[in-house]
């Protein structure tokens, strides 16, 4: 933290971001300025410690960052997010049949429920990724009952409770404005 706030917070580049966040060694920028600009910030951070490596992902439309699929809509210039999986995501959820007490069962189905629904703002992809988590755990042989009582207990706090991270898709709204630089 310290060296974020000497060398990041401090540095000249500041001006040229409109959101920052940093998750242990991941860090996500949306950067205004130039590409040149953002080579020259790269390579100032880069300078900055010994054994620390800085990479960069460029994408005008979407990026990944953590397990969320963040993606630019230029028409209603709004952000929206989606469940993001990396390559090498295998299913190893807990098997239904394991000795683990039921309540830490219905718990793991649930979060991961939550989860689609908090990370997934366009309502249309929400569905097909709680069908997907759905499909896991069926293939994990959980009770469909236990999977539509959860499903739904979810869905129907989707609008308040658990609601979408970047907002929802109600009345044309989806996400949350793109800054834009004047």
């Amino acid at each position: 933290m310290m060296c974020e706030q000497k060398f990041i917070f401090q540095s000249a580049n500041e001006e040229y971001w409109t959101y920052y966040k940093r998750y242990l060694d991941d860090t996500c920028i949306f950067w205004m300025g130039s590409e040149d600009k953002l080579m020259d910030f790269m390579q100032y951070l880069n300078q900055t410690t010994g054994f620390l490596r800085f990479t960069r992902h460029i994408s005008y439309d979407e990026m990944n960052f953590l397990d969320v699929t963040i993606r630019k809509d230029p028409l209603k210039q709004e952000f929206t997010s989606g469940i993001y999986r990396k390559d090498t995501f295998s299913n190893s959820y807990l098997y239904f049949s394991s000795f683990h007490p039921f309540k830490q069962k219905r718990s793991i189905v649930k979060g991961q429920f939550i989860r689609s629904c908090r990370m997934t703002s366009r309502d249309n992809e929400y569905e097909q990724e709680s069908q997907d988590v759905k499909d896991m755990f069926l293939a994990r042989k959980y009770p469909i009952t236990l999977l539509e009582e959860v499903m739904t207990e979810v869905k129907q706090g989707r609008s308040a409770r658990f609601a979408p991270i970047l907002g929802l898709e109600r009345g044309g709204h989806t996400g949350q404005t793109i800054p834009t630089s004047e």
